[in-house]
């Protein structure tokens, strides 16, 4: 019952991960503990290693080199531009004015 109490919290808050799950003492656990490398399979992973470092560093040198993008593009020259003064808010009658959003019953 505990057990699927926590499993049923651990579903609502997201974390479905497999860590979180109890360990078979029946599984098989694979060691890697002693097990050395051939030399053909040291080369393929100095070659892998090397590769990730090479495409690191290129993705490090392309990303700094990207010039930022403006936010928004610049309005064409041939478009009318206004400018619109709008009267002080003193200046105008007030009787006229009207409530947004009042309901009078």
């Amino acid at each position: 019952m505990l057990k699927e109490l926590t499993s049923l919290r651990r579903r609502m808050r997201g974390e479905s991960s497999e860590r979180f799950s109890p360990q078979d003492s029946n599984q098989r656990r694979i060691e890697f503990e002693g097990i050395e490398l051939t030399s053909e399979e040291k080369k393929l992973y100095d070659d892998l290693v090397n590769a990730v470092a090479e495409y690191k560093e290129k993705r490090k040198n392309q990303v700094q080199k990207q010039p930022s993008k403006p936010a928004r593009v610049e309005l064409p020259d041939t478009l009318r531009r206004e400018v619109i003064i709008l009267p002080d808010y003193k200046e105008v009658n007030q009787q006229d004015w009207v409530n947004i959003g009042e309901k009078v019953t």
